[in-house]
């Protein structure tokens, strides 16, 4: 059998896995024969009891799904394979450059084609072995994560959305009613339900950081969810090997499952959070965002002072808020927002693509390739 294209996935934001399988699905059911091929090899590697969680609830999302313990055993079994096309998540090659390597040497040897695409957000990590991109959009393009990519010569550069910003509601690994979603977190669902978003755990050691950390949690009905590195423990040594909601919250306070962060967004009010680019997932579910003592110096995503990764272009639909005022703006319900913003800020950051999903653009990118 000869695939004609092949995901490969070693480092996994563990909300993004039943889009990985989602993505797998929307390529066969558009005619192109696709296997996705995941590794339990490394803490960054998929959980194969949440993949088997996600093919349980619609089987056909388990078509050409392969999950191995091992990383030879995934090498090995892509080398197995004939394919036209093979996927390389940014992510992937942020989290081990040596594999990211390995899969393109043999991809090449194929002579099939290696395209590296936007899973994980703005950032983008280059793997200087491929010369076909897809970054997320071109509005980010003058982001010090997309200079590299934007100067390496001979190179084909599209754009196709982000895997990890897409709104997937098939392949879940289990899926709630809002009344069971607050059950299981001991939430309130005749109240507003707010979300926080809090930093890593590198930059939530700031002042500035940790003080809304604080404040959020003194809140009520909130339930944080950890920074994807905080699940896998990076940099937990820097308080202790604690969790940060152990070290900086105020008092108890609901914590989500990663594999639950669909629901998280689709059930809650308002989003909060210090200098995270979670905006733009919040930004397709119409969720409103809240940027806390966005004025500080040490926010590194506005501060017009550091010369940041975003160079002082981030756009989002939402608010800010001094930490000082955050009580009364959360009674007041001032975070909402005229509804229209929504679209108008997805029309400014999707300017130029077909769709505001990544698997709809890349379905036709690899199509146009082929």
């Amino acid at each position: 059998m000869v695939y004609d294209v092949v995901i490969f996935v070693h480092a996994l934001n563990s909300p993004c896995l039943h889009k990985y399988i989602h993505l797998n699905k929307h390529f066969n059911k558009n005619n192109l024969k696709s296997c996705l091929i995941l590794d339990s090899s490394s803490k960054w590697g998929a959980d194969t009891a949440s993949i088997n969680n996600c093919i349980e609830n619609d089987k056909d999302c388990g078509k050409d799904v392969y999950n191995f313990k091992t990383m030879s055993e995934s090498l090995n079994f892509l080398n197995s394979l004939s394919y036209k096309i093979s996927l390389i998540p940014s992510n992937f090659y942020k989290a081990n450059t040596s594999i990211g390597n390995r899969h393109v040497a043999i991809t090449n040897q194929k002579n099939a084609t290696p395209i590296q695409i936007s899973d994980h957000g703005v950032d983008f990590y280059i793997c200087d072995s491929v010369n076909n991109f897809q970054l997320s959009t071109k509005y980010y393009e003058k982001t010090v994560f997309y200079d590299r990519v934007l100067k390496k010569r001979n190179s084909t550069i599209g754009y196709s959305g982000c895997l990890n910003w897409d709104k997937v509601e098939n392949c879940l690994p289990v899926y709630y009613t809002k009344n069971e979603f607050c059950k299981k977190y001991n939430l309130n669902p005749a109240r507003p339900i707010v979300a926080w978003a809090p930093s890593s755990v590198a930059r939530t050691v700031l002042d500035g950081a940790s003080e809304a950390y604080k404040e959020v949690t003194k809140l009520n009905n909130v339930i944080l969810k950890h920074h994807p590195s905080e699940y896998k423990r990076h940099k937990a040594h820097k308080i202790g090997g604690k969790w940060t909601h152990e070290v900086y919250s105020t008092k108890p306070t609901a914590v989500l499952e990663p594999e639950d962060t669909h629901w998280w967004y689709k059930y809650s009010d308002v989003m909060l959070t210090y200098n995270s680019t979670i905006s733009n997932e919040t930004l397709m579910y119409d969720l409103p965002i809240v940027y806390l003592d966005a004025n500080k110096e040490e926010n590194c995503l506005f501060s017009k002072d550091i010369p940041n990764e975003f160079r002082n272009q981030y756009i989002f639909a939402g608010k800010t808020c001094d930490v000082k005022n955050l009580k009364n703006f959360i009674i007041n319900e001032d975070y909402k927002v005229n509804e229209s913003i929504f679209e108008e800020t997805k029309k400014i950051i999707f300017e130029g693509l077909e769709s505001y999903y990544f698997y709809d653009n890349i379905t036709k990118k690899v199509k146009d390739l082929l």
